[in-house]
């Protein structure tokens, strides 16, 4: 048996787009599509969100310690702005 069978998704396992730049400090993070040209900042959980996006850790992980309905909105919210591959 070669494993379970799934095929991870990129919703599971959300992942930047390589077009977007970011900083986080103190809390806080600054998003920058260099495509477009747009800037979003985020608060703590939202940064922490943005971290785990890497294309390799499962939502499930990224949303240990905030509520995971929040996580796959914001998720949702970072696809709609192309932030997420």
């Amino acid at each position: 048996m070669k494993g379970s069978g799934r095929r991870r998704t990129s919703a599971s396992r959300p992942a930047r787009r390589e077009e977007v730049v970011w900083r986080g400090t103190a809390g806080k993070g600054l998003l920058l599509d260099l495509k477009s040209g747009a800037y979003f900042e985020l608060n703590a959980a939202g940064l922490a969100i943005w971290k785990g996006c890497d294309g390799t850790t499962p939502v499930e992980r990224i949303a240990r310690g905030i509520d995971r309905r929040e996580v796959r909105s914001f998720l949702r919210l970072l696809k709609q702005r192309k932030l997420l591959v």
